[in-house]
């Protein structure tokens, strides 16, 4: 008995170190890491860079139906088979467009609410019996695809393609550049540049000393990209005539930094 008291008392005299130790180790982080901002200084710097854009994107979706599955199917092949050859003829490599949505619906007739009126059979908004079950009246193929058009001076004449070659709605083109990293790169070295000086200007205002950097942070921002909504069908989109102009105006890709220095 009294070696289990030993032992138990062993075990808890090192747990008892073990905590101890962790204890002082995050108080002493802690009081660092509040003595090293505790006489500290932020500067936020900012940083833009424009640029053409270089790719459009389009999204367009084929829609078919069919009074049995398989031939709502067989439909909506046809029409893509369509719309792949159309692209291979205008020289689109396949890596530049990709199916991004496939389904196949059941659609409904849903029959007026029947009711009876003095021996008749009427149809009223509110009915007092009805045998209302829907039927399968025929289904319907959704499927939807993203597009890149590397050559900009194409997009109006493509999308144009795309409808006359199945393409029941084009829902969005929107303007983009392909590699926006070397852009995030300028920005940022505009943005770091910014905030140093500004604190060269501090100093030189104030008459104070800078230490060494202790916090940096960014901030990625977007850019406004073009977006044109067709929304059209084949039969809206007129048949002919000229394809629409499209401006392509400019991207803007901005940083936002901020540096923290140690005061002296």
């Amino acid at each position: 008995m009294e070696k289990v008291q030993k032992d138990l008392l062993y075990w808890f005299g090192i747990i008892f170190v073990i905590v101890l130790s962790f204890y002082l180790i995050v108080s002493t982080r802690s009081k660092l890491h509040g003595d090293q901002y505790q006489n500290a200084v932020t500067f936020q710097g900012q940083g833009k860079v424009s640029s053409v854009p270089d790719v459009a994107v389009v999204n367009f979706s084929v829609v078919t139906q069919g009074r049995t599955a398989e031939e709502a199917k067989n439909a909506n092949s046809k029409k893509t088979q369509a719309i792949t050859a159309y692209l291979e003829k205008h020289g689109v490599p396949s890596k530049d467009y990709k199916v991004t949505g496939y389904s196949l619906n059941p659609q409904y007739d849903y029959p007026q609410p029947i009711i009876y009126r003095g021996g008749e059979v009427s149809s009223m908004p509110v009915p007092i019996k009805s045998p209302n079950v829907p039927t399968i009246s025929s289904y319907q193929v959704y499927q939807s695809f993203e597009l890149k058009i590397r050559n900009i001076d194409d997009a109006s004449e493509i999308v144009d393609g795309l409808v006359r070659a199945g393409a029941n709605d084009v829902n969005g083109l929107r303007f983009v550049i392909d590699d926006p990293a070397s852009l995030k790169d300028q920005a940022r070295k505009m943005a770091i540049e910014d905030a140093k000086r500004k604190a060269k200007e501090l100093e030189e205002t104030l008459g104070v000393r800078l230490g060494k950097l202790i916090s940096f942070n960014e901030d990625m921002g977007g850019y406004p990209i073009p977006y044109y909504d067709y929304a059209m069908t084949k039969e809206g989109y007129g048949g002919g005539g000229m394809p629409p102009s499209l401006p392509v105006g400019e991207n803007e890709v901005v940083v936002n930094i901020m540096l923290t220095y140690q005061l002296r």
